[in-house]
């Protein structure tokens, strides 16, 4: 039989290595960042930074966690979606092209959603994502109206849709059960909207 010395070996302590991140941060919310034992299975945590607002004299810009600006992209925050430029600022009454399409940045800073916007050109339409719409029926309070192949309404002309034709007058309104006159003669559209033919009224 063969004795073999035996050896009291220390306990190891914890050796961290480190930090990365476990979930990025955004403008709304903080992040998490971890660092692991590499003598065992203990990790610890901490918070990343959220993203931080400030503003100097050329308007509203935002930091990520790592402290450079934000650019090029709309960021959601509080009441909605902003849209920071290429410099990084805020934009504000102004239009943003995407990949989706036109959105409006109102004078908020925040993307305008279901509302008419009256630009330098006419009035158009963004819908409830806030995109502005093409060749189709909007109806508001006051009644239906149709904006057109570039986005903005029209006014006093047919519009055909898969019923028929409508006609909407010089408020950009659809009409109703009304007699209309155009450059071929008299026109009589129902309680719908609708060009009535074949029929008597």
């Amino acid at each position: 039989t063969v004795l073999v010395e035996q050896k009291v070996i220390a306990k190891l302590g914890h050796s961290y290595g480190s930090w990365y991140v476990v979930k990025e941060a955004t403008p709304t919310a903080k992040g998490l960042e971890q660092r692991d034992c590499k003598n065992c299975d203990a990790y610890e945590t901490r918070e990343r930074a959220s993203y931080t607002w400030k503003k100097d004299a050329n308007g509203w810009y935002l930091l990520d966690s790592n402290g450079n600006r934000v650019i090029n992209q709309w960021v959601q925050y509080s009441y909605g979606y902003c849209y920071l430029d290429s410099n990084g600022y805020m934009l504000t009454s102004k239009w943003v092209l995407d990949e989706i399409g036109w959105a409006y940045a109102g004078s908020d800073g925040y993307r305008v959603t279901s509302k008419w916007i009256k630009d330098a050109t006419d009035w158009c339409y963004v819908d409830e994502i806030g995109y502005m719409v093409y060749n189709q029926w909007v109806k508001d309070s006051v009644g239906w109206c149709y904006v057109g192949i570039n986005g903005y309404m029209v006014y006093n002309q047919w519009v055909e849709d898969s019923k028929g034709l409508c006609y909407v007058g010089s408020d950009g309104y659809m009409v109703t059960s009304k007699w209309i006159k155009d450059t071929s003669g008299w026109c009589y559209v129902d309680a719908n909207g609708y060009k009535v033919t074949n029929k008597w009224v």
